[in-house]
């Protein structure tokens, strides 16, 4: 007695599966057939299809159309109260006495392997607020 091949045996599950898809859209109408065999060609792996032609005045129209929807269906919310958004309310830093004018708390020029490098504007601007305060 030989023992049978697992290979002639065995359950492909994506084969079983494609091979119901198939017999599936045999049933479809001729429309239907053709959008659900385009479907499975790209679930397989194949380039989607083009989209159609539509004329750009037409496309414009249709566009506007939406648009329009959009705006009304937004003007009805509000009216309606859903969908307001909430203000934030920003919180100000509070000003220390040795802050620097110009510069985001304190940091002043450029780091660069623990040095600081400061550009000529920027000393003008310690020594301009240096003014101001005394």
């Amino acid at each position: 007695m030989s023992k049978p091949k697992t290979d002639d045996l065995s359950f492909n599950l994506n084969k079983a599966r494609y091979e119901v898809q198939r017999f599936g859209i045999t049933g479809f109408q001729q429309v239907k057939k053709e959008e659900a065999q385009a479907a499975l060609a790209v679930k397989l792996g194949a380039k989607p299809p083009k989209k159609k032609y539509l004329n750009y005045k037409l496309y414009q129209e249709v566009k506007r159309q939406e648009k329009d929807e959009q705006t009304a269906r937004e003007e009805m919310d509000r009216e309606m109260g859903f969908g307001q958004k909430k203000t934030k309310e920003t919180k100000k830093r509070k000003k220390d006495r040795d802050d620097i004018v110009g510069f985001v708390h304190g940091q002043i020029g450029r780091y660069k392997s623990g040095m600081q490098f400061l550009d000529k504007h920027d000393v003008d601007k310690i020594k301009t607020t240096k003014l101001k305060k005394s």
